[in-house]
């Protein structure tokens, strides 16, 4: 058999715009909280009643914050000083002996400054081995993707294992690069950065906690002044004590703002003294339950976002399924080596679950390898008009056992009081197979719908 022609695999390729694998998911605006605990300090219980709230329990959501009177809209929330802030900026500036020699190591040894998250995840470590007040309230142990035992990471679908198997090579990829940034240069911080749990629990504290702003006075620069490396969307992270004890509620209305050397937060919803009072973690685009569960540590139930995602593994088996004559295990190898050249390895294709229907990364996913067979068809057959409809079928049929097998392996798990705290994390797992099973095995989610 002839090896397929890459010029036609390439002008289809560059129609397929989806997400990639390589650095997780975006970063988290705030967070829910995922962890055990320390009790509220009192500095920050006073922190707190100066704006009228206190933190308590709530029989839904666990530890929130409860307003001590009536609001209304537009009422301030929460005011937190810039000074109290932790960011990559402040903590440069304040650890200047660390951060400068140690950013410029990297710059000289990876040609790369530290990212953010580098300099955040250290500097927690560091204020942690300082003994600062706001870090000695963060939980003691974070319960995320990148910490979960085999037997939970097992319940997850195919495609989602191997993301988050992605995301942990980056967070490891990250840590590597921090302590050999730091070898010869601080022996100290060596020692505090070396331990990989630390560095996962400092990474993800920072992931889960931080709030996004795009305030230009939140400035990060390295020790040859270059900025540290920024996000994507120009966006920087920023912890503030206080706020991240907001739970979340989809459709929960407020705004931030930086003023006069403060964040300062507005509700635009009203409370009943003795509420609680929540803010939503999802941005106008919406945030699906896989996005919120690598982000947060939890799934609603009540989240108006449903995305299955798909990889390239999962497309592939999908064309041998629908189409085994013309995508064989020849195929199929040599299929996978042309979209690791063409950098198209690592990308995720998108099944909305809510409208019953795929989205352009998987219509167009699809019609790259709907060209790919044209090369197979016979020339009284030059047209598969069943192809795309075929190729998601499969897609979905493969997906619904999936989401059944790990479905059966969250109720069937065994509590011993190794993995008992994990109980939460399993039940949010649970809500995201169930939700996507229900989609996946809706009748009208059968057919490629029209662009």
């Amino acid at each position: 058999m002839s090896r397929l022609n890459m010029s036609a695999l390439l002008r289809t390729a560059v129609l397929v715009s989806c997400c990639s694998l390589a650095n997780g998911f975006s970063t988290p605006d705030n967070q829910v909280h995922s962890g055990e605990q320390s009790d509220i300090p009192t500095w920050l219980s006073d922190r707190l009643l100066a704006f009228d709230l206190k933190a308590d329990t709530f029989e839904s959501t666990g530890r929130g914050l409860q307003t001590l009177r009536d609001r209304n809209h537009g009422d301030l929330l929460l005011s937190v000083s810039e000074s109290a802030a932790v960011t990559a900026s402040s903590l440069i500036q304040q650890f200047p002996n660390i951060f400068q020699p140690a950013i410029q190591a990297s710059i000289e040894k990876y040609q790369k400054s530290f990212t953010e998250e580098q300099v955040m995840a250290l500097g927690l470590l560091i204020l942690r081995d300082k003994d600062d007040p706001y870090v000695q309230s963060l939980p003691i142990q974070q319960f995320s993707v990148l910490t979960m035992p085999q037997e939970i990471f097992s319940c997850f679908p195919s495609t989602y294992q191997r993301l988050i198997q992605a995301y942990e090579q980056y967070t490891q990829g990250l840590h590597e690069k921090l302590i050999g940034s730091l070898e010869g240069v601080d022996s100290k911080t060596l020692k505090l950065a070396q331990s990989p749990k630390d560095f996962l629990w400092a990474f993800a504290t920072v992931r889960s906690r931080c709030l996004a702003v795009s305030d230009d006075d939140i400035v990060g620069t390295s020790a040859n002044g270059e900025a540290f490396a920024s996000n994507k969307d120009g966006s920087r992270r920023v912890m503030l004590p206080g706020f991240d004890l907001f739970n979340h509620r989809f459709g929960a209305k407020g705004n931030s703002d930086f003023k006069d050397g403060h964040y300062v937060f507005h509700s635009h919803d009203t409370y009943k003294k003795g509420e609680q009072v929540f803010i939503s973690y999802s941005s106008e685009n919406g945030r699906d339950n896989l996005n919120m569960f690598m982000t947060y540590g939890f799934c609603p139930t009540d989240n108006p976002e449903s995305m299955l995602c798909f990889d390239n593994q999962n497309l592939l088996e999908a064309c041998a399924s629908a189409r085994p004559a013309y995508f064989n295990a020849q195929v199929l190898q040599q299929l996978e080596e042309l979209l690791a050249k063409l950098g198209k390895n690592k990308e995720l294709y998108v099944f909305d679950g809510s409208a019953k229907k795929a989205q352009s990364s998987l219509i167009n996913g699809i019609a790259m390898m709907e060209d790919i067979e044209k090369q197979f068809l016979p020339p009284s057959q030059p047209q598969d008009p069943d192809f795309a409809n075929d190729v998601l079928q499969a897609l979905l049929f493969v997906r619904q056992q999936e989401l059944e097998r790990g479905l059966g392996l969250c109720g069937s798990m065994n509590w011993s009081s190794e993995n008992a705290s994990w109980q939460p994390i399993v039940q949010s797992i649970q809500t995201l197979l169930s939700i996507e099973l229900e989609n996946v095995s809706s009748p009208t989610a059968n057919s490629i719908c029209e662009t």
